[in-house]
């Protein structure tokens, strides 16, 4: 197998792994806008002076920005195909000697 050959086996090999986890996140793809539910919760909790609410409302933005926002992340960076690989460019031939 040339080196060429070698790459594109190797591309191919990790392009069809990230398409495989990325089937896994798939199903969080549009399912929640975090920016806007964190601004909701924001809005509800301005207006609440209970405090177990508040505090729960406090519990819910945590999650939301460090566990979803941590898995909303990775589908992005699944969401980019690595470009595949070019082949070398032509290696010029020497010129003859007169």
């Amino acid at each position: 197998m040339t080196p060429e050959e070698q790459a594109i086996a190797e591309w191919q090999a990790r392009e069809a792994a990230r398409l495989a986890e990325l089937a896994k996140f798939e199903p969080l793809d549009g399912v929640i806008d975090l920016d806007a539910a964190n601004a909701a919760l924001e809005a509800v909790d301005a207006q609440i002076s209970d405090l177990e609410t508040r505090n729960r409302i406090t519990r819910i933005r945590t999650i939301l920005a460090f566990d979803l926002g941590a898995l909303l992340g990775r589908l992005a960076q699944l969401q980019v195909a690595e470009p595949e690989p070019l082949p070398p460019p032509p290696v010029p031939e020497p010129e003859p000697e007169e």
